[in-house]
Formats: C-alpha cells, structure tokens, sequence
C-alpha cells in the first residue's frame, strides 16, 4: 500500500479527529504531497522545514507513523519522535527565553528549536527588543567574546491561572506578610505590584479596591540589579547558596545566607563557615560587596 493510500485510510479513522482548526486544508495539503513522497524521510524532511503550524503537523505525522505500525507492521524511526515544535511565534519566543537562561550560541539556539536563520533572527531581535506579555516585558542581552555571539536571559516567565482567592494570597496578603523595614520587603512589595498589573479591572476592585491600579512599570530587571541593590542582596546570595562576608554588631563573618524550615522563626538565617547560626536580625546584617562575584 503507498504512502498516500495509507494516509487517507489513517486520515479518515484517526487524523481528522486530532486536528480542531482547519483540518480539511491541512489534510489536502498532507496528501497531495504523500502522493508524490516514497518514504517517510520525505516526511520527516518537509516537516521539519515548517514555518506555521509544525507541531501541530509533526504530531499529526507521528500519529500516522503509530497506525503504521498497529496496521501495517511497519516501524518508522523518524527523528520527529524526540522533538517538539511551537505553532505560534509567541509560544516559541517564551520557550527560547527560558532555553536562554543559560549562555548560548547560535548554533545551540538552532539545533534545540530546529528553526531556520529567518524565524531564528526574527524572534531574537523580538526577545532583544522586548516581548510584551501582560504588562510585563520580557528581554535577553546579546554579547560578543572572543568573536562569537552569546544570548542569555536572568527572567524566567511565570504565567499563573489563578482563581480570585489564590490572587489575593498572592497579593494583598503577600505584601502584608513582612513588615516594612525587612530587607526583603521592597523585593515582595513589587512582585505583588507586577502581579496586579496583569490583573483585570473586575479583580482590581474586588481585592484591592482602595489602591486601585497600580501606577508603576513593570521593565524587565536583570538578575544582576539584585546582587548590587541593598533591597535585594540577602535574597540573592540565599538563592545562590554561595559563601560571603558580613558586618554585624560590629564584627566580621564568612558564611551563607540559608532558609528557615516552617514555624521556626525567620525566614532565613547566617550560617557562618564554622558551621555557628547567628541569632541576627537580617535588618541588621550589612553585606560587604566585594566579597561574593556575580554569577
């Protein structure tokens, strides 16, 4: 049985059923072309040249691929089985800014999402310019070293549906769980504030209705602007889990700034390299700069 023959039986049992948009165009095209293939490598090679709607099409392929071995007996190995693809610019853009928390190159950046140089520049020039998503901008910093490019991003996009209940836990209660003089404070206060900038006007005035909208930017903020702010270093370096030095109540410590489990007071203490917590208050604590690197 050819290709095409197979294709139309496997369309009419199964494939029509997986697509929700537009099945019949995608159909005709797939079969039009399976007229004309001879093997699966034809296939595997026009699918990963794409440029709308690849995953979609890719799963599709692979559903076709898995009817041929039930019915037919025959085991396609076909590299569209250990990949994954994005039908829409945006979601693919969301992906590479998270693939970008670590240093790439060019090439890794092609290899992973099997896009070619057009789509590839264009959406890093999009992630470059800043990606706009609920009030909220999302960037990646290109560098040079060595006469090779880099891109990387410190921002991890986080898009939670919440109902109103979680959204006021996150909100109102959240800024009002450390008091103002934390140094942790002002680091909660404007994660609740970016979170209700993505709120509708219906949210607003049933959890905050006396402050309204807040009236503050929300611009991308590079990981590095907390390891030199006073507001934000104590959560970085605990984050990092790395050694630095301290001034408290006039003498000098090394150690690392670690959490607290549950119920047991603060929400983080110093641990001295010794191995000795220190009764301190994070308030009191002065982080020497030039002890820690960022990374």
């Amino acid at each position: 049985m050819s290709l095409h023959e197979s294709f139309v039986n496997f369309w009419r049992t199964e494939g029509k059923y997986m697509i929700s948009h537009n099945p019949e165009r995608l159909y005709g095209n797939l079969a039009r072309r399976m007229e004309q293939w001879t093997d699966t490598v034809q296939i595997d090679e026009y699918v990963l040249t794409l440029r709308s709607r690849k995953e979609t099409t890719r799963a599709l392929i692979v559903a076709f691929y898995d009817y041929l071995r039930r019915t037919e007996g025959i085991k396609v190995e076909s590299p569209l089985y250990d990949v994954s693809f994005y039908d829409y610019a945006f979601m693919r853009q969301l992906e590479m800014a998270k693939f970008l928390q670590q240093r790439r190159t060019l090439r890794e950046i092609d290899e992973h999402f099997h896009i070619d140089e057009r789509t590839r520049r264009e959406d890093l020039q999009a992630l470059e310019n800043g990606l706009e998503v609920f009030g909220a901008e999302i960037k990646i910093t290109k560098t040079r070293e060595d006469g090779r490019v880099f891109y990387e991003s410190t921002l991890h996009p986080i898009f939670l549906p919440l109902n109103l209940t979680e959204v006021y836990a996150m909100t109102e209660y959240l800024k009002n769980v450390l008091p103002p003089d934390d140094p942790n404070s002002q680091l909660v206060w404007d994660i609740v504030r970016r979170i209700e900038l993505q709120l509708s006007d219906y949210a607003i005035d049933r959890i905050c209705p006396a402050d309204g909208r807040p009236d503050v930017s929300n611009d991308y903020r590079d990981d590095r602007f907390f390891s030199t702010d006073d507001r934000h270093v104590q959560m970085y370096l605990m984050k990092r889990r790395s050694s630095c030095r301290i001034l408290w109540m006039g003498k000098e410590y090394t150690g690392t700034f670690e959490p607290r489990r549950s119920g047991e007071g603060r929400g983080y203490v110093f641990r001295t390299e010794s191995g000795e917590i220190l009764d301190a208050d994070p308030r009191d604590i002065e982080v020497i700069r030039d002890s820690f690197v960022y990374k």
